[in-house]
C-alpha cells in the first residue's frame, strides 16, 4: 500500500500540504485517490466504449478523464483543494449524466450512479455544498429526462445484447469502483484520526512534564524562599546580636546555594526528560541530607512547636541516588507534608536503617493521615489533588508523584500506611533505596 502511495498519491501532493499536519495531509491524499481512480476508471471505460463502438458515451467519458487529470495538475501547481474538489465531483456527474443520456434515460444500469452520486460531493466538499450538489444533480437529469420524453428525442446507443454486457460491466466494476473510494476514505480519515490521538497523547505527556518541572521548582524553592523570609525579617535581625546576625546570614547563604542547586538541577532534569541526558546516580550522605532538614525545616517547626527526631542506627549511612533531587524533592517532601499535617506540640519521627544493600528511611507524623479514597491515586500526576494542612497551608498536590517519579529513577520503591493503622491516623512514608 505504501509503495502504491509513492507512486500514485505522494507526487501530486502540494509542497506546501507536506509542512502541514498528517491530519490536513489526509484531506489531500483522500482527494488526489479520488482523482486517480476517477482517471483509471474514466480511462479504463473510454477504452471499453470505443471498443463496443460507444461513440457518443465515450466522448462522456472522455471528458471526465481529461477533468480528473486537469484536477490532479491544478492541485499539485495550486494547491487549490476547494477549486479540484468541485472538478472532480463534476467529473463524476459528467460520467453519471453522460452513461445515462446515451443509455435510455432512467432505465439503464448505470441509474446505480445516481443514488451513489451524493457519497462523493459529502465526502469530499462537506455536507452543505453537498447538498447543493446533489439537488442541483437531480435537477438536471430529471429534467433532461422529461425534455428527451417530451420530444421524443433518443440518443440511446446500447440496445439488446449490447444492454445486457453493458449492465454486468456496470454491476461488476461499478461497486469495485465505490469500495475504492470508500475503502480510501475510511483509511486516510481513520488513520488520520489515530495519529491525532498519538499526538494528542505525547502532548498530554509533554504537559504533564513540564507541570512535573514547575511542581519541582514551586514545591522545592517555597520551603528555601521561607527560610531565606524569615532570617531575613526585619523584626527578628534588628534586635539580634551579632553572633545571632551571623548565624542567620550563613543559614541564608545556605539555603541560597540550595536554590541554586534546585534551579541548576531543574535545568538538568529537562535534559533527562528530553532524553538528552541521563541522570547521575552518585553516593548521597544521609548525615548531611539530615542537617539540611534541620535548616530548611527550623522556622516551621517552630511555628508549630513540632519536634523532629531522627532515629537511626549508626552514622555515615549512604544511598545510591541523585543528591539535589533526593534531599529536596524527596526527603523535604515528605517532611514538608509531615509538618502540614501535623498538629501543633507533636512528634515527626524519621527512621533509618541499611540491610541487605538497602537503605530503608521511614517519615512518621501523628497528624491526620491521608483520606482512603485518595490513597489509590497518591503517586499519580494526573490525579494530583491539593488538601489544606492544620494551619491552612496551601499546596500544589505534585508532591508525592514528584517524589515517587525520582524514587523509581534511584531503582528504590515508596509506599504509605497509616501511623495508628486501627483509627487510620497520621501518616508514614517507608523508602527503600539502594545503598552506596
Amino acid at each position: 500500500m505504501k509503495s502504491l502511495d509513492n507512486l500514485f498519491i505522494k507526487p501530486f501532493i502540494p509542497k506546501m500540504a507536506l509542512e502541514e499536519s498528517k491530519y490536513i495531509q489526509s484531506d489531500y491524499k483522500l482527494l488526489i485517490h479520488f482523482h486517480v481512480i476517477s482517471f483509471f476508471s474514466t480511462g479504463f471505460f473510454f477504452i471499453y466504449c470505443q471498443l463496443m463502438n460507444f461513440e457518443k458515451t465515450s466522448w462522456a467519458v472522455f471528458i471526465s478523464f481529461i477533468t480528473s487529470f486537469v484536477g490532479l495538475f491544478i492541485l499539485k501547481m495550486f494547491n487549490y483543494t476547494k477549486l479540484v474538489s468541485h472538478l472532480f465531483t463534476l467529473c463524476f456527474f459528467i460520467t453519471f449524466l453522460g452513461a445515462n443520456i446515451f443509455a435510455g434515460m432512467g432505465v439503464n444500469p448505470a441509474m446505480v450512479w445516481f443514488i451513489l452520486f451524493p457519497l462523493v460531493p459529502v465526502s469530499l466538499i462537506g455536507i452543505k455544498e453537498g447538498l447543493i450538489w446533489t439537488v442541483f444533480a437531480s435537477v438536471v437529469y430529471i429534467g433532461l429526462t422529461i425534455y428527451l420524453k417530451t420530444y421524443q428525442i433518443d440518443l440511446n446507443e446500447i440496445h439488446g445484447e449490447l444492454a445486457l454486457h453493458s449492465g454486468l460491466t456496470n454491476l461488476f466494476f461499478g461497486p469495485l469502483i465505490v469500495y475504492a473510494l470508500s475503502a480510501f476514505a475510511y483509511r486516510y480519515k481513520d488513520q488520520a484520526i489515530m495519529d491525532l490521538e498519538k499526538t494528542n497523547i505525547q502532548l498530554e505527556k509533554l504537559n504533564e512534564e513540564k507541570q512535573y518541572l514547575l511542581s519541582v521548582l514551586f514545591h522545592d524553592l517555597s520551603n528555601s524562599v521561607h527560610v531565606c523570609l524569615n532570617y531575613s525579617d526585619p523584626e527578628f535581625t534588628e534586635e539580634s546580636k551579632p553572633e545571632r546576625m551571623k548565624k542567620c546570614l550563613d543559614r541564608i547563604q545556605s539555603v541560597s546555594k540550595n536554590m541554586d542547586s534546585l534551579i541548576a538541577h531543574v535545568r538538568e532534569l529537562q535534559a533527562v526528560e528530553s532524553g538528552k541526558k541521563k541522570i547521575q546516580l552518585t553516593e548521597v550522605h544521609l548525615d548531611d541530607i539530615f542537617e539540611n532538614l534541620c535548616t530548611i525545616f527550623e522556622s516551621k517547626l517552630d511555628e508549630k512547636n513540632i519536634k523532629l527526631e531522627l532515629h537511626r542506627e549508626r552514622e555515615g549511612v549512604k544511598v545510591r541516588a541523585e543528591r539535589v533531587s533526593f534531599s529536596n524533592s524527596v526527603i523535604n517532601n515528605l517532611v514538608s507534608n509531615a509538618i502540614k499535617f501535623s498538629p501543633e506540640d507533636e512528634t515527626i519521627n524519621i527512621w533509618v536503617r541499611d540491610f541487605d544493600g538497602m537503605v530503608e528511611i521511614r517519615v512518621e507524623d501523628f497528624g491526620q493521615g491521608i483520606p482512603e479514597e485518595l490513597l489509590p491515586h497518591l503517586f499519580d500526576f494526573s490525579k494530583a489533588s491539593s488538601r489544606e494542612g492544620t494551619k491552612g497551608e496551601k499546596g500544589t498536590g505534585f508532591g508525592l508523584p514528584t517524589a515517587k517519579k525520582y524514587i523509581d529513577m534511584f531503582e528504590g520503591r515508596i509506599s504509605y500506611d497509616y501511623s495508628n493503622p486501627e483509627k487510620k491516623t497520621g501518616s508514614q512514608f517507608k523508602i527503600l533505596i539502594p545503598s552506596a
